[in-house]
């Protein structure tokens, strides 16, 4: 591969390629790997140490990631990105409150980020604030309409409020565009958030397939 010719920030960015290659490919060993040798060649890529806490929140290792992320935090060089991947170890951890307090420093930053905005009315609904947290899927919604996520939970924000009209209209948006052989998979696959806990998930997928399949049913009685 030549690393040996590249200056040190050549050489670290060229791990970090390579990390992201094996990440990508399901090898997280070698994506470590990669990841510590690029800090090496250059200590003072804060890059290098965002990707290594992605890479141990993704890979189960939660804790690891809090010790790389807190200095990077306080150092401040990519406020959004770190705040933003804080909040979500948090939110796993339940540590809601938290998480919160990161999502507004993301928002500080990009007031518009649909991202932000999704990840906050995730982190207020399961707080129980389901009108804060309407607001905020809603902002994302304007954003980013039709994100599967946002529509997820603004539905189950619905459903909490005994609003089952509105959570049927978002439900239409969800649906939108799927075929109806393949309702189930799409559902299934949208489903599969480690932040949304199970019995969310049960309820949610239950609720949004009797609809599909109601919305099925009236179709083919006005058009026979």
């Amino acid at each position: 591969l030549g690393l040996r010719s590249y200056n040190r920030q050549e050489l670290s960015s060229a791990h970090v390629n390579l990390a992201n290659y094996y990440y990508r490919q399901g090898d997280v060993s070698q994506a470590n790997e990669h990841l510590s040798q690029a800090h090496a060649a250059f200590p003072g890529f804060a890059l290098v140490r965002y990707l290594q806490a992605f890479v141990m929140f993704n890979s189960g290792e939660p804790e690891k990631a809090l010790d790389i992320l807190r200095p990077l935090i306080a150092e401040g060089r990519h406020p959004f990105d770190d705040h933003y991947l804080m909040a979500q170890i948090l939110l796993k951890s339940g540590n809601r409150e938290d998480a919160i307090v990161h999502l507004q420093n993301c928002l500080n930053v990009l007031p518009d980020s649909a991202k932000a905005q999704t990840l906050m009315g995730i982190a207020l609904s399961l707080k129980g604030n389901q009108e804060r947290a309407e607001w905020f899927l809603g902002l994302a919604l304007n954003r980013s309409p039709g994100d599967k996520q946002a529509l997820l939970w603004m539905i189950d924000c619905q459903l909490q409020r005994s609003e089952p009209a509105a959570a049927a209209g978002y439900a239409s948006q969800f649906l939108e565009g799927v075929p109806t052989d393949q309702i189930e998979a799409s559902i299934r696959k949208a489903l599969d958030n480690n932040l949304m806990p199970v019995d969310v998930r049960e309820r949610l997928s239950r609720w949004i397939w009797l609809h599909a399949h109601e919305q099925k049913s009236r179709t083919l009685k006005i058009f026979p």
